[in-house]
């Protein structure tokens, strides 16, 4: 069983947005309640995990392009 916890963990960090429990449920193989709660419990830790560390000070972000080349004006006045 607890490989199943890996893999719901691997699979809720690697989703873009969020997995749903019945996603889950097929993707490792348990029942639908099963996944509810594991994915319940999981994102009950990252919560808590989230308000133990916080950003603070001087913070900078780089913005970045990625994908294939495209015609035309380059940078951030570009269409699309």
């Amino acid at each position: 069983f607890l490989s199943e916890w890996f893999w719901a963990i691997y699979f809720l960090g690697s989703d873009k947005g969020s997995i749903s429990a019945l996603r889950l449920s097929k993707l490792i193989e348990v029942n639908w309640r099963t996944a509810r709660l594991i994915l319940s419990k999981l994102r009950t830790a990252m919560g808590h995990r989230d308000s133990l560390y916080r950003l603070s000070g001087l913070i900078e972000i780089d913005d970045a392009f990625v994908g294939g080349k495209r015609k035309g004006k380059r940078g951030r006045g570009a269409a699309g």
